[in-house]
């Protein structure tokens, strides 16, 4: 994913969005939170409702790690992440209204 982003490749959103985040809690997040910079980077290059299937992935499979999570500061990280997807989610779902 660091790869795609730093390159600005952006041909790989629908096979990101099928894969599934790996690992440990704050590497499980890691991903999400590259997942979602790569929305993001995305967004003049697909459709509006491709790019919210994408922040509804990152948001079914973020709010399952607040229950795993033990630590203030992983629950934290975790929370900064829903909040951004939801924001996003809020901001694409205005675009598709205009």
């Amino acid at each position: 994913m660091s790869f795609l982003l730093h390159h600005g490749d952006t041909r790989h959103l629908t096979r990101l969005m099928e894969t599934k985040p790996f690992g440990v809690v704050w590497e499980r997040c890691a991903y999400l939170e590259k997942l979602l910079m790569y929305v993001e980077r995305c967004s003049s290059d697909y459709d509006p409702g491709d790019l919210q299937a994408a922040v509804e992935h990152v948001l079914n499979a973020a709010r399952p790690l607040a229950q795993r999570v033990r630590s203030a500061h992983s629950l934290a990280r975790v929370s900064r992440l829903v909040v951004a997807a939801e924001r996003r989610l809020d901001d694409l779902s205005h675009r598709n209204q205009t």
